[in-house]
């Protein structure tokens, strides 16, 4: 039968309100010298279930026990009519429910579910025992909550971690969000055929706490800024970071160890290092991460990597023909004044640049073309 949500909430939150309400006011009656106000108090509360569900409580029968010195419990439990196991609301009931476990993905267990309104079970009852029980189940020789764990396996894996277990609506949601994101960004190869497969796979994000919001953030990094960007920048992040194959780099991306942030600096340090290879030259992943936590972004990195391309040749030029005045002008020097605007690197430029002209009594070409270098990409900081 097609399940009506409207009405599952409401059978349900009927049953659960009707064994509470029942159980409580026996409790109540049978406890002893109950006065006649105390028991007006509760008929007053049962008769609001009673009006809200449907179910009778007879209020006349609990008066008239508790005109008595003290209340009899053998007596007093018969005073209240308990829920019944059976007629059309409870068939009906058991029916919605079964349809529910279809729509998880629990068709076997329905067949279970339904068989268990045979064994005096009221509906929400089967439902715990199917979902909690693992005491086995002599039809399948397995706990009668196997499916269902299997099923929702992220949530036990949440409540190990010290995580609140999600609704199983909630829980559905965010597989389907999941799915959504990896086929627009084109990533249908992450799927499978295969529902169980599937499953299993986003069972792991929901266990690590990945959120649909965190989910599409981290597939949008790698996609647009690894993926579908410069083959150079993917294939630099992999020489930076070799345990990663291009196979398994959405992989990395949504792995629970690496953080947004560190995420995100990694691919700014490739960026970086591609920035760099653009120039002809090359830069190890700790310098262009500590240029990334600077903030250095890829576009930035390539007008600096530009500028450290036009006086780097000048400047090791000048160091190899000073060198014995302890002036060293190189890669990672040019890098400092460019990039971190480092005052020391920018005056070991200058000095060389003084030197030439020195020794030759004014400019020479190459103190000219390093100061005019020099010069001319001034004024960025």
């Amino acid at each position: 039968m097609a399940v009506n949500a409207s009405k599952l909430k409401q059978m349900t939150a009927q049953l659960e309100a009707d064994n509470a309400a029942a159980d409580a006011y026996q409790a109540a009656l049978v406890a002893p010298a109950k006065t006649e106000a105390q028991v007006a108090n509760i008929n007053a509360g049962v008769q609001a279930v009673t009006e809200s569900t449907g179910n009778v409580y007879d209020a006349t029968k609990a008066m008239t026990v508790a005109s008595q010195p003290t209340i009899n419990p053998a007596v007093a439990a018969t005073q209240v009519t308990k829920p019944t196991t059976s007629g059309p609301d409870y068939t009906n009931a058991f029916a919605i429910l079964a349809e529910q476990l279809r729509q998880w993905g629990l068709g076997t267990l329905a067949d279970s579910f339904v068989g268990l309104a045979k064994s005096g079970m009221t509906p929400q009852e089967a439902m715990n025992k199917v979902k909690y029980d693992k005491t086995v189940n002599p039809a399948t020789g397995k706990p009668w909550n196997t499916e269902y764990a299997v099923r929702f396996a992220g949530n036990q894996a949440r409540l190990d971690k010290g995580l609140n277990a999600l609704s199983e609506g909630t829980y559905i949601q965010n597989e389907n969000s999941y799915t959504e994101t990896l086929k627009a960004y084109g990533l249908n190869n992450m799927l499978s055929t295969d529902r169980t497969t599937n499953e299993a796979k986003f069972a792991t994000y929901i266990a690590n706490d990945l959120s649909p919001t965190e989910f599409k953030d981290r597939i949008d990094l790698a996609a647009t800024r690894v993926i579908n960007m410069d083959p150079a920048i993917q294939k630099n992040f992999m020489e930076y970071y070799p345990e990663v194959s291009k196979s398994d780099l959405i992989s990395y991306f949504l792995a629970p160890d690496e953080t947004m942030p560190l995420l995100k600096t990694k691919v700014t340090a490739s960026e970086i290092g591609t920035a760099a290879g653009m120039q002809g030259l090359k830069v190890g992943v700790d310098r262009a991460t500590e240029f990334a936590k600077m903030g250095e972004t890829y576009g930035q990195a390539q007008l600096d990597y530009g500028k450290v391309a036009d006086v780097l040749p000048t400047g090791q030029k000048l160091s190899s023909i000073y060198g014995e005045e302890g002036i060293a002008y190189n890669q990672a020097t040019a890098e400092d004044e460019f990039i971190k605007n480092d005052a020391e690197a920018k005056l070991k430029r200058n000095r060389l640049a003084s030197k030439e002209r020195a020794m030759f009594g004014g400019d020479s070409g190459l103190s000219s073309q390093f100061s005019s270098l020099g010069k001319s990409i001034q004024g960025k900081y």
